[in-house]
């Protein structure tokens, strides 16, 4: 069954990457001036800890999108590695659909309980590590145990968003990250308002995360593409044989993809990590802001690829390069224009917008900012490149992704000890001259000359079709 995305899911996607994303930007205005510099640090390392942990799912999430839309697809199996294009046929594999579902629900399950077992242990050591005899310190800690609550019922019901998204039940899924975003939100304020501080943060964030869960299973059975199918779907009990051989099939794949997602923590986030411990929460809180701003501009600038990656996995099962060439230019132009003039709007505005409200906090001052968002720039450039690669069930930058991100770790841990003079900037240009000597040219040059095409017409054909795409939505309107 082919996937369909249009205006709308595109639409929806904007909205619910900017609130999934986002959601700290809009209560801002609230924790910048009720939250001290202090708490506002210590939230910004429980956010990289649960963007840590949320790596235990070990890639299964992409790999979960892609077979599901590979089944959807009409796939007759899927393979350790490549696509298996003969005998594909226009509906969808409901035996193979079940047999990834069933697996996928299995290993989410194991991923949260490790989730909940490390973050118990070795996160609440870090955490009273950090936090010192601060007088507060068991109100930070009760603060941490809901927070430990949330990202465990997080990951536990995660295997919903890939199912969702695998069968094109694109704005559904982005339905359900509006509203349980809103509903985070007003919690959040409403606890802010109330005196109830960091602890009004985390405990918006566990109900955020649970009401996801619920709306998501709800959209999945009400989805018009799977009420037609369900009598077929519930015909299928996989059973244990077939569970482990689709995981067989499914691993060597999902381990790469998730040692990509750790080295792309590392390599971006793990920062402010070494920032709190060494630097102290304070100047975390800035860095932390900083990064927060650019990470949503980087996660907004690539929504319309995220909106049609399971399209672009279903082109790949068909073979159908010149459709792939036309939305992945598109895409990359999107990303390219939003990241650029965004990213300015950031260095030069976001400081006297904050100090209008009367923050407590800001970002980093204008030099180090640019030089952040320089890095960024070509972080989420190579990203868009890499997530092309592996729609087609290969995965040849994992190994250097590996030994980079040891590297950008050594590199942060070894400037910020002997040139802690230097501060931020030692932490800065560790990550951007390490991400340039390798990765981020790359992969995209390597993904350029798969389609034959030069990088002066790869970049001209993507302005021409984001061109092309605004005046025919112009035409529509």
């Amino acid at each position: 069954m082919a996937i369909k995305i249009n205006k709308l899911d595109v639409m929806w996607g904007y909205l619910g990457v900017f609130l999934y994303n986002g959601i700290n930007i809009l209560i801002l205005p609230f924790i910048l001036v009720i939250l001290p510099s202090n708490e506002l640090g210590l939230w910004y390392t429980f956010i990289a800890i649960a963007g840590l942990a949320a790596l235990i799912d070990f890639g299964f999430t992409t790999t979960i999108t892609r077979n599901v839309s590979y089944a959807w697809g009409g796939a007759t199996r899927i393979n350790k590695t490549g696509i298996v294009r003969e005998n594909t046929s226009e509906e969808p594999n409901i035996k193979l659909f079940s047999e990834v579902f069933s697996v996928s629900k299995l290993i989410y399950l194991i991923s949260s309980t490790i989730i909940l077992l490390l973050l118990s242990t070795i996160g609440t050591v870090y955490i009273i590590s950090i936090v010192g005899n601060s007088m507060e310190k068991s109100y930070y800690l009760l603060a941490w145990g809901i927070f430990v609550i949330a990202v465990f019922m997080n990951v536990y019901y995660s295997y919903w968003t890939p199912v969702l998204k695998g069968v094109g039940a694109i704005k559904q899924d982005y339905q359900v990250l509006v509203v349980s975003k809103l509903f985070q939100l007003v919690i959040t304020v409403i606890g802010l308002l109330l005196g109830y501080k960091l602890l009004a943060v985390v405990v918006g964030y566990l109900i955020g995360n649970v009401l996801r869960r619920v709306l998501s299973k709800y959209m999945f059975y009400s989805y018009e593409d799977i009420r037609a199918l369900q009598g077929k779907i519930k015909v299928y009990n996989v059973s244990k044989d077939d569970k482990i051989k689709t995981f067989k099939l499914m691993w060597p794949n999902a381990y790469k993809q998730g040692a990509m997602s750790v080295s792309k923590f590392m390599t971006s986030r793990f920062s402010i990590l070494i920032v709190s411990a060494f630097l102290g929460l304070e100047i975390s809180a800035n860095y932390g802001l900083t990064i927060q701003l650019l990470g949503l501009l980087g996660t907004i600038s690539t929504v319309f690829y995220n909106t049609y990656l399971p399209y672009f996995s279903q082109l790949r099962l068909r073979d159908d390069k010149e459709k792939g060439y036309k939305y992945f230019t598109m895409a990359v132009g999107i990303q390219t224009t939003i990241i650029a003039f965004g990213g300015l709007l950031i260095i030069f505005l976001a400081n006297p917008i904050l100090e209008l409200f009367g923050s407590q906090s800001t970002v980093l001052p204008l030099l180090q900012t640019f030089g952040l968002y320089v890095f960024y720039f070509v972080h989420f450039n190579q990203n868009i490149f890499v997530s092309y690669i592996v729609t087609a069930n290969k995965m040849p930058m994992y190994k250097p992704y590996i030994i980079f991100a040891i590297v950008v770790v050594i590199a942060q841990f070894t400037t910020v000890y002997f040139f802690s003079e230097y501060g931020i900037w030692s932490i800065i240009l560790s990550l951007l001259i390490v991400e340039c000597i390798y990765n981020g040219w790359k992969w995209p040059v390597y993904v350029i000359k798969d389609f034959n095409v030069s990088i002066t017409k790869f970049y001209i054909d993507s302005i021409h079709n984001i061109i092309k795409l605004v005046k025919r939505r112009n035409k529509l309107s």
